[in-house]
């Protein structure tokens, strides 16, 4: 070797060696500079993932939940292997095989940049997206890159790989509120991990890159895109054959908000257990995971539900029909406006599109038609007139809608639809165990998302002559029988300021002397007041409020009558301690 080369071998020998050099001093130096300052990786093995509160019926079905993160976190062992094939072939094929990081990966970053002068893809492995996630910003930063490898080799000293993964899919942001494949499934599918087919795993698997762009619900042609390349990663990976391939490909996607799920209509109940738990524990009753299980008694709860709706509906239909929602609506805004009309209770919204004399075709929010047959109708349809009036039964579809009207419709038990619209009416009903006071069904309206005031704890109302047995309570506790006798014969008290106020009995009728157990078997209002004047009304007031009437009850003459308000809660948990024998319960429960 002349001279001339053996000068350039040392001067290149030298180069290099002084680069790799520069390259672990600069190293050396950024890691000496950051790694002070990198958090612990022992506190993943104690993460608190921000799960929202739910709320549960005695038999353990779902009320509702609260929260604006939602979540369900799963562990390793309930994702599906296709799940995690899925995400290592959209994200990290290598996961199993790599230490924290994938050299590759970061060289073709380092390319791009180089190429670009800026950061575009920046070859994080899962393990370093989980550091990201829990420790760090998502600021493209080159000091956040070196806290990601320094932070992702020791997560990879400290946990295994299928707890780095399950962080992972139980912390990565899906879009639509929903944070975790648990939480995925159920907002775009409405399903469990397990019931997800495979085109659909592929397609919550795409989300991570991009929860906007690649969301199906805003971006359905970018998510079938993003869905279909992920198949095919897998195909190539050998992770699905050939046959699974074809089919998931053709697969048409079927995703839609379902928001949280919810086993039972009890939003009244739930929303108070809500109060009462947030009053407690504070805001981080939504990001504790709290579950609450409460007295609620799923089977009476439905039934509660539907017994209140149908009577309301009963009540409305009897008085008549007060014509459609909206008229005149066009052609090209029916689909966009029966998306926009809520659905309440049983109470589907549809548009008519064609009218005959004896039946009318009507159109849903899914485009699908159906026929309302007039004659099915065994009623017939009556038109509201007045609080006490209605019309003649309408002989035609024809002389009441036209194209275009948002109406209601109701399924009868044939199957059948039948003309129905939003009651102007509200009603409540409440179910008490009265041996304790647990509280097994409560329904404050007619529909929740319809109206959110609970008539069970919130509405008063008079009582009337469900407050007499707390009048003839106070004259047996003061020494009165059964069958001691009270006049029901007419009567007139002076009332200071109001003058002369003479009480009537419903029937105008007098029956002479009673026992205050036949006065109180056919609710006759003289003998009441005589009662309640006898034993003295704060006396009266005294034991209802013993009994659980907490509501301010004015002592006026008409006491005895119910004329102060009370909740519905409060009348039922003062008749339950009546059925105690004289021990009153508090209600409890949500």
């Amino acid at each position: 070797m002349n001279e001339k080369y053996r000068k350039y071998w040392t001067f290149v020998f030298l180069s290099a060696l002084l680069a790799i050099g520069s390259v672990l001093v600069v190293s050396a130096s950024i890691y000496l500079y950051l790694s002070p300052k990198l958090p612990l990786v022992d506190e993943l093995k104690e993460i608190e993932l921000q799960t929202p509160l739910r709320v549960y019926s005695q038999d353990l079905k779902l009320m509702a939940e609260f929260g604006e993160k939602k979540r369900n976190p799963v562990s390793f062992e309930q994702i599906p292997r296709r799940m995690v094939d899925a995400f290592l072939a959209a994200e990290d094929a290598h996961f199993f095989d790599h230490g924290g990081i994938s050299v590759s990966g970061l060289a073709r970053a380092a390319l791009e940049i180089v190429r670009t002068g800026s950061i575009r893809s920046g070859g994080s492995t899962i393990t370093m997206q989980v550091a990201r996630n829990f420790f760090l910003s998502r600021r493209q930063e080159f000091t956040r890159k070196f806290n990601e490898i320094l932070l992702a080799l020791q997560i990879e000293k400290e946990l295994t790989k299928q707890e780095i993964l399950s962080l992972y899919t139980n912390k990565i942001y899906m879009g639509n509120r929903a944070y975790g494949v648990g939480a995925a499934a159920q907002v775009y599918y409405g399903k469990t991990l397990e019931e997800l087919t495979l085109a659909e795993t592929a397609m919550i698997a795409g989300l991570p890159k991009a929860p906007s762009k690649y969301n199906p619900i805003a971006n359905p042609e970018r998510a079938m895109l993003r869905r279909d390349w992920i198949l095919g990663r897998m195909l190539a990976l050998g992770n699905i054959d050939q046959l699974e391939y074809q089919n998931a490909i053709g697969e048409i996607d079927g995703s839609s908000y379902h928001g949280s799920i919810s086993q039972l209509e009890a939003a009244y109940a739930a929303e108070l257990v809500r109060q009462e738990i947030v009053e407690k524990f504070g805001l981080q009753a939504y990001t504790k995971g709290y579950s609450v299980i409460t007295s609620i008694d799923s089977r009476m709860q439905r039934q509660a539900v539907e017994s209140l709706q149908s009577g309301i509906l009963t009540y409305d239909r009897r008085h008549g029909y007060r014509g459609p929602e909206r008229s005149a609506i066009q052609p090209q805004d029916w689909l966009k406006v029966l998306a926009e009309t809520p659905k309440y209770a049983k109470l589907e919204p549809m548009i008519v599109s064609d009218v005959e004399k004896d039946y009318a075709i009507l159109v849903d929010a899914a485009d699908r038609l159906h026929t309302l047959e007039w004659q099915d109708d065994p009623d017939g349809v009556r038109l509201y007139k007045t609080v006490d009036a209605v019309s003649e039964p309408v002989s035609s579809p024809s002389d009441l809608f036209d194209p275009g009207d948002l109406i209601r419709v109701v399924k009868d038990s044939f199957g059948r639809y039948r003309i129905a619209q939003l009651p102007r009416i509200q009603g409540a009903m409440v179910a008490m165990d009265p041996s304790d006071g647990a509280l097994r069904a409560m329904v404050g309206g007619f529909d929740w998302r319809h109206s959110n005031f609970n008539r069970v704890t919130q509405a008063t109302r008079q009582p009337g002559s469900n407050f007499k047995p707390f009048v003839y309570a106070a004259a047996l506790e003061l020494g009165y029988s059964y069958n001691d006798t009270v006049q029901d014969t007419p009567l007139t008290l002076n009332i200071s300021g109001s003058g002369p106020w003479t009480p009537k009995n419903y029937t105008k009728k007098f029956r002479g002397p009673v026992t205050l157990t036949q006065a109180l078997a056919g609710s006759l209002n003289i003998p009441a007041v005589r009662v309640s004047e006898a034993v003295g009304r704060k006396n009266v007031r005294r034991v209802a409020n013993d009994f659980g009437i907490t509501s301010s009850l004015a002592v006026g003459p008409a006491l005895a009558l119910g004329v102060s308000e009370a909740t519905l809660l409060e009348m039922v948990g003062a008749y339950a301690g009546i059925l105690n024998g004289g021990s009153s319960v508090t209600p409890f429960g949500l």
